[in-house]
């Protein structure tokens, strides 16, 4: 008998948060774990999400039962919301510990996306259950804050390590977080998208997640303004779509409406079906996250994966693991995370638009071979121990930066 994957998470999509009444805000697991757990199935993997089902309570107290669905063709099981200050959470915790324990018998491994307190009564029900567990660390531990949440976030990470048969590292940097082994250094699957794209009209370019100054927003705004003083030219030849909400979201709308209206629209969150639609439209996707920055080495940018596999430009700066992953010749790696270095990059593209369009084809090619989906979830399926019939890949199979 195939043995389940339970994978739990944060995943939402735009027909829960609609039904839920849940708070707009920024999916960043969709992107990264939709298609591997669609890659892993396709495989042969019987892996399912468990998704927490919520985001920040709005106080309506409106209840929400446990419900299942499917995305992409994966099953996922929300856990029951219960829209009410403090014990949402203590809500959250014992549907996911319940659905855990009810799905126990097939189950043979756990995934867990990060280690969060909400997972703390399924954890306890995997180890009275006798599955497998496995830690994806996806957001690593940040040295720089030691506020008490941090604290108790490093606690988690460390109890899950321990228990963990494998884990999943998003960056090659996070080994040195965990010591369970083997640890496999996990950026997700990439399916080559065939679009074709003009590069010699106006170039759109996407800049999307959480706006703040860690994420590059500031920087972004300041090379514009500045190339509007300078370079208007250049600058009238892309065309800039804003994605996100965070802490500089209302200055960016601010300075979009007064002074750069001509040059970019911000769109606030939009829904998944509307960002795919602009992933096909786009010609330049850009990561600005500060290489300097705590956050930047703790987590990897899986939209520079995104944009890649859809045959977009990545102009990126040299942060996490990003340029072991592209080359100098199939992106735009940034040797500094300043306006005036990627106000240069700009003026780049705009003056030689065909070494623009070879860049992007040549970090589609790279990126959709090294993160084939087949391959990925082969060697996911092997770490997880979710084939029947096949022994397990060696520690040192496993344990690889990519």
């Amino acid at each position: 008998m195939k043995r389940r994957v339970l994978y739990i998470c944060s995943l939402l999509s735009d027909q829960l948060i609609e039904k839920r009444h849940l708070r707009p805000m920024a999916n960043t697991c969709f992107g990264r774990l939709v298609p591997t757990l669609r890659a892993c199935r396709e495989v042969g993997v019987n892996v399912w999400a468990i998704s927490l089902g919520r985001s920040r309570q709005r106080s309506s107290c409106r209840w929400h039962s446990a419900t299942v669905s499917r995305i992409e063709g994966v099953p996922v099981v929300f856990a029951t919301y219960w829209d009410c200050p403090v014990l949402t959470h203590v809500i959250t915790m014992c549907s996911l510990g319940l659905i855990v324990w009810r799905l126990r018998r097939r189950t043979g491994t756990v995934v867990f996306y990060n280690a969060i307190p909400h997972y703390a009564l399924a954890f306890l029900a995997v180890l009275a259950s006798g599955a497998h567990c496995v830690l994806d660390l996806e957001d690593g531990i940040r040295s720089d804050l030691k506020d008490i949440k941090s604290r108790i976030g490093g606690r988690l990470v460390s109890i899950w390590d321990r228990a963990s048969i494998g884990a999943m590292v998003a960056n090659s940097r996070l080994h040195e977080q965990i010591g369970t082994r083997p640890a496999y250094c996990f950026y997700g699957v990439a399916r080559e998208m065939s679009i074709a794209r003009h590069w010699d009209h106006t170039l759109q370019v996407l800049f999307s997640g959480f706006l703040s100054p860690e994420t590059g927003a500031r920087i972004f705004i300041d090379a514009l303004l500045t190339l509007k003083e300078e370079a208007l030219d250049a600058l009238s030849c892309f065309h800039f779509v804003v994605v996100g909400e965070g802490s500089l979201a209302p200055e960016i709308r601010e300075v979009v409406a007064n002074r750069l209206s001509a040059h970019v629209e911000y769109l606030g969150r939009v829904s998944d079906c509307q960002y795919h639609h602009l992933l096909r439209r786009s010609h330049i996707g850009l990561c600005l996250k500060m290489p300097d920055h705590s956050f930047g080495q703790t987590t990897f940018p899986s939209k520079v994966i995104e944009f890649a596999a859809w045959g977009l430009l990545v102009v990126s700066s040299r942060v996490s693991d990003v340029p072991l992953l592209f080359s100098e010749d199939s992106a735009y790696l940034l040797d500094e995370a300043t306006p005036e270095c990627l106000g240069r990059v700009l003026l780049e593209i705009a003056r030689r638009r065909g070494d623009a369009k070879s860049r992007a084809e040549k970090g589609q090619a790279t990126i959709t071979e090294r993160l084939n989906p087949h391959v990925v979830a082969t060697e996911l399926g092997n770490l997880w121990q979710a084939f029947p019939t096949r022994e397990a890949a060696s520690a040192n199979r496993l344990e690889l930066t990519r």
